[in-house]
């Protein structure tokens, strides 16, 4: 009698993940491609990181998620990067080959994707509110599409001259800026694109963005999903503008992780229909 075959692990470690979505989102996938595994959350404090991917490493999960707080952190516990979570400087995906952790950042595809998706293929001027590890991506993204001026507004200015910096090899011009009301308006005039890389928004009603800065026919994208229409998008919506909710960011960065370690696309209407009907806001 042939032994039954051991199901592969796959996981995601941060601090918190009790409302990771992540989980429902792959263990849907494993089971509608039919793959011998499933997928669990790891609570994982920052002292405790090191330990925890040896751990994984010992145990032969096959891949795994990092979320908030350890997605900069990882990098050290890595044995290689791809080139993009390399210029980030941030990792959310490693995949266990024989022992060796490799880390990629699926986060920028989630950003590029989603901007696709609605039709945004080129951006002339856009707008980053936030200087943390999404806004990075948000960066990274737009190097890809745009050859305009980006500009990082933030609450901590050295951040946003941080992220300056760090994408200096980029043909692209980064502009950073002081989160001001007077800062907002200047450049909410100037850019076709406005994408909210902070937590704000999220589970409270509260934006950003004064609602008479947004116009017609700009884009807004919000990476806030719980609510998954923000203020600021519902602002947006007023002043009839296009819109993009932070769920497309993250079922397609899910998607694109998934296929790094099953080498499966999967289909992100599908996932997008099956996330909404199992969640609740």
């Amino acid at each position: 009698m042939t032994p039954k075959k051991e199901r592969e692990r796959y996981c995601i470690i941060g601090n918190p993940v009790e409302h990771s979505l992540s989980p429902l989102i792959m263990n849907y996938l494993f089971q509608k491609y039919g793959l011998n595994a499933y997928y669990y959350k790891a609570r994982v404090i920052e002292k405790e990181l090191e330990k925890a991917v040896q751990t994984i490493r010992t145990l032969g999960v096959k891949g795994f998620n990092v979320t908030m707080p350890h997605k900069k952190t990882i990098l050290r516990h890595l044995n290689e990067l791809d080139g993009a979570s390399h210029m980030i400087k941030a990792v959310n995906t490693v995949k266990n080959v024989d022992g060796r952790m490799i880390g990629f950042n699926t986060d920028w595809i989630g950003v590029k994707g989603s901007l696709e998706l609605h039709g945004v293929r080129k951006v002339e001027n856009a707008l980053i509110i936030g200087a943390g590890g999404a806004a990075a991506a948000a960066v990274y993204a737009l190097g890809q599409i745009s050859r305009g001026v980006i500009y990082i507004i933030n609450r901590t200015y050295e951040n946003a001259v941080g992220i300056k910096h760090e994408f200096k090899d980029l043909k692209v011009e980064i502009k950073p800026l002081l989160l001001s009301k007077e800062n907002l308006r200047r450049t909410t005039d100037d850019v076709s694109l406005i994408i909210n890389a902070t937590p704000v928004g999220m589970r409270e009603w509260k934006s950003l963005v004064p609602p008479e800065f947004l116009r017609r026919e700009i884009y807004v994208m919000d990476m806030v999903y719980r609510p998954l229409k923000t203020k600021l998008l519902m602002d947006a919506e007023k002043a009839g503008a296009n819109t993009i909710d932070g769920l497309w960011m993250l079922i397609i960065q899910a998607a694109e992780a998934f296929k790094i370690w099953t080498g499966i696309k999967p289909d992100v209407v599908d996932l997008r229909k099956f996330v909404e009907a199992n969640i609740d806001e």
